[in-house]
C-alpha cells in the first residue's frame, strides 16, 4: 500500500514537472492550454 502511494506520488510529480518545463511546447501544440496556464499565472 505505501509503495503504491509512493509510486503514484513520483509519477504525479514527474507529470507536473514535465508540464511546467515544456509548457511552451504544450501551449503551441494545444492552444486551449494557454487559458489554463494564464489562469495559473504561468502564461
Amino acid at each position: 500500500m505505501i509503495a503504491a502511494l509512493g509510486a503514484s506520488t513520483v509519477v504525479l510529480a514527474g507529470l507536473l514537472a514535465g508540464t511546467m518545463l515544456l509548457r511552451g511546447e504544450l501551449m503551441a501544440a494545444w492552444p486551449p492550454s494557454q487559458r489554463l496556464f494564464g489562469w495559473l499565472g504561468l502564461g
